[in-house]
């Protein structure tokens, strides 16, 4: 999948510009089609099978005999391309097209190889997933929407961490999404944006996002500027704190995650139907403890002091009211008895399972029979908490949809493992963070310093260089 559009960054190397051209045939009908895949969005199937349709957008020129030069107005992002030339009046000469690629000028400093094969191609494949979702902004996509979306960029900064230093884009990110705040004290869940779309839970990404982005660049004076939104959100949240304890539904898409089960509430969690989500409350109490660290680092020991109490106050009401002893779960609601993954999660990055009881919440998640799992946008707290608990075995096993991308001929990692619309949506690179992060332990600190501490599992080798404050770091 490339990007074609006419400007380019000039300190990248680009092919040529992008040009259908075509001369004569006075009243010639051209059709360009731009198509992600074979088959359409939904399709499983192979997707560079060329029994299967062909649907995209498509753009449409009439040839009025002279010397035609066309461009689209805007960048069009395709793996595949269709002509359909419908010739007129006289002959047409149509020549073949150049693209030319454009988009964010990341400097890739890390790369990854391994004996087993699939690493190096999973990791080309979720290099390409990044870079073709930063143009101006990150993107959730960038065939369709071509929107910044909290959640999704909170994902796509952690993975650009992992592959490069450039942290200008998460600057942007952030600066777009303050200046997005509205009066009821949340994000925009889409900035910038024409149309205003509020999602409540993303703007407890934002919140991990601007924490992380602390960890990673000493800049004050951006800090400065948004962190008064944190106390805005949070305090949406805390006005929201129903009789035992747990914040109910709130205005707005509760989204949490696209799931079969939940497909009637549009991905917000079906418990929010009977009353609170414990997914949504145990991100709320996650947020509080995020915000307690990052406002001790600003010097607000008072606001941090009253996250940490207020935090302290969601874990308990979750462990009295959703608690389930008899499956060994955490439930979606108090009322309600569906389980997830995403609850259990949650919990254990909360420290409401700790010890031996952390990787017995997980591994009881995935033996039990209808649990319901995390799709690719929120395995990336799934794979943190498999971490936190040691399951390191799991974490290796729970690539496999991944891995199975390659058999199917993707060459970026699509929105679902299964009925994408779109076949390059960034929140799903997720494999350059576990190999990176994960398997090859390359973990930078808060405190300027680098963990290393690889976890190689069933790998027979891991080897490349990692990008670090220090610089490049070579493993082998």
């Amino acid at each position: 999948m490339e990007l074609a559009s006419k400007n380019s960054w000039p300190s990248k190397p680009v092919p040529r510009l992008s040009v259908i051209l075509g001369s004569g045939g006075r009243g010639t009908k051209v059709q360009i089609t731009y198509f992600e895949k074979f088959g359409g969005p939904g399709s499983d199937a192979v997707r560079s099978d060329v029994r299967s349709k062909v649907t995209g957008i498509t753009d449409g020129i009439t040839l009025d005999g002279s010397e035609v030069c066309f461009e689209p107005f805007w960048v069009r992002s395709f793996r595949f391309v269709r002509m359909k030339v419908e010739t007129g009046e006289t002959a047409v000469t149509v020549y073949a097209p150049d693209f030319h690629k454009t988009g964010y000028p990341l400097p890739v400093e890390s790369h990854m190889e391994s004996s087993a094969p699939w690493v190096g191609r999973l990791w080309e494949i979720c290099v390409r997933t990044l870079e073709n979702c930063m143009l101006e902004t990150y993107m959730d996509c960038p065939h369709y929407e071509q929107l910044q979306y909290a959640m999704d960029t909170r994902l796509e900064a952690q993975y650009t961490y992992a592959v490069s230093r450039d942290t200008a884009l998460v600057r942007k990110a952030l600066i777009d999404f303050h200046y997005g705040m509205q009066p009821e004290g949340l994000n925009a869940g889409k900035a910038p944006s024409a149309d205003l779309q509020i999602l409540s839970t993303f703007s407890l990404h934002y919140i991990f996002l601007l924490c992380e982005y602390a960890h990673q660049k000493d800049d004050p004076a951006l800090l400065r500027l948004c962190r008064g939104d944190i106390d805005r959100i949070l305090d949406v949240f805390d006005g929201r704190i129903g009789p035992e304890g747990l914040v109910k539904r709130l205005d707005f898409w509760n989204f949490a995650d696209w799931n079969d089960a939940w497909n009637d509430t549009a991905g917000a969690p079906a418990a929010l139907q009977h009353g609170p989500s414990t997914i949504i409350n145990l991100m709320y109490a996650y947020a509080l403890g995020c915000a307690a660290d990052f406002m001790d680092d600003q010097r607000r020991p008072g606001l941090a002091a009253e996250y940490r109490e207020r935090r302290s106050q969601i874990l308990t009401a979750v462990e009295t009211f959703c608690w389930d002893g008899e499956a060994g779960l955490y439930r979606e609601d108090p009322a309600f008895q569906q389980f997830s993954r995403h609850a259990q999660a949650w919990a254990v990055l909360n420290g409401l399972r700790e010890g031996e009881d952390a990787p017995r919440l997980l591994k009881t998640a995935m033996a039990r029979e209808g649990v319901l799992r995390c799709s690719f946008s929120t395995s990336f707290e799934w794979f943190r908490a498999l971490e936190k608990a040691e399951l390191y075995d799991d974490m290796r096993r729970e690539l496999e949809p991944w891995i199975e991308l390659l058999d199917l001929d993707c060459t970026t990692c699509p929105e679902t493992p299964r009925g994408a619309r779109s076949e390059c949506h960034a929140w799903s690179a997720l494999p350059l963070y576990e190999l990176m992060r994960s398997f090859a332990g390359i973990k930078p600190q808060k405190d300027g310093f680098v963990l290393v501490a690889p976890q190689l599992t069933d790998l027979p080798d891991l080897r490349g260089e990692a990008a670090t404050a220090f610089g490049p770091l070579a493993f082998a």
